[in-house]
């Protein structure tokens, strides 16, 4: 027998027999209803108000992502973001189409206040690598790893203008440290639509590309762009991504 808990808008608790299940509207444009189960202690700190609610939610969405769900039915704002992302990448595709991509990328700033997206070329980053005068035997990887080292980083970047300026009216009301985990996750399921829908390619051609998020200027970037990148790329490129630094 269900037995509701919790109703708060479009999100109910919902227990059944000795397990518990979140149920909520994952729709974007029309109401989607999705149920997912979550622990006891999840179910309690969800009931006891809408921040802690919201906060419960989010955690669940990323449990969900990490662990390598499809993502197709997400909020809007997180459409929002793939929309935006995909009209960025496809004109430098069109600008750019016998240049060969190794890196598409979703960034923000220490702050969350902004959202930018990123790509790079392996023509783009000989180019930038002639222009900084880097001898052909030197390395330099913060060159093809950094994204505010890339020849295309904010390509287009206009589609994200609306973005970044609801970042900056949520933070206003929002606690830092969940507020920023949020944007990190939302970043994430963006890109992991793109990459469901085979936006990035299938098979070798697919395994030639990494997708990762990752923060401007900030000593987390690496954590989270090895987190996304597990999230968000096949294992054998996950693996060679850990190394590029080593």
């Amino acid at each position: 027998m269900d037995t509701k808990l919790f109703e708060f808008g479009d999100f109910e608790i919902w227990k059944r027999g000795d397990k518990y299940f979140a149920r909520y509207d994952a729709g974007a444009h029309q109401v989607a209803m999705r149920e997912d189960e979550i622990s006891e202690e999840e179910a309690k700190k969800a009931m006891q108000g809408e921040k802690e609610a919201t906060d419960m939610l989010f955690s669940l969405q990323k449990r969900l992502i990490q662990a390598g769900q499809d993502v197709r039915i997400l909020p809007d704002f997180q459409r929002e973001i793939a929309h935006a992302a995909r009209a960025s990448f496809d004109d430098l595709r069109s600008a750019r189409p016998s240049e060969h991509f190794y890196a598409y990328a979703l960034y923000t700033d220490s702050s969350a206040m902004t959202m930018m997206p990123a790509a790079n070329t392996v023509e783009g980053l000989m180019q930038v690598r002639k222009e900084m005068d880097i001898p052909d035997d030197e390395e330099a990887p913060e060159f093809k790893w950094s994204v505010s080292e890339w020849k295309y980083e904010a390509w287009k970047a206009g589609s994200f203008n609306g973005i970044s300026s609801k970042l900056r009216s949520e933070l206003e009301h929002a606690d830092f440290p969940s507020f920023a985990e949020k944007v990190h996750t939302d970043m994430v399921a963006a890109l992991k639509l793109l990459e469901s829908e085979g936006f990035f390619g299938t098979g070798a051609e697919r395994n030639k590309i990494v997708l990762f998020v990752s923060i401007s200027n900030d000593d987390d970037a690496v954590r989270l762009e090895d987190e996304s990148a597990l999230v968000l790329n096949p294992t054998i490129v996950y693996e060679e991504f850990l190394k590029r630094y080593a």
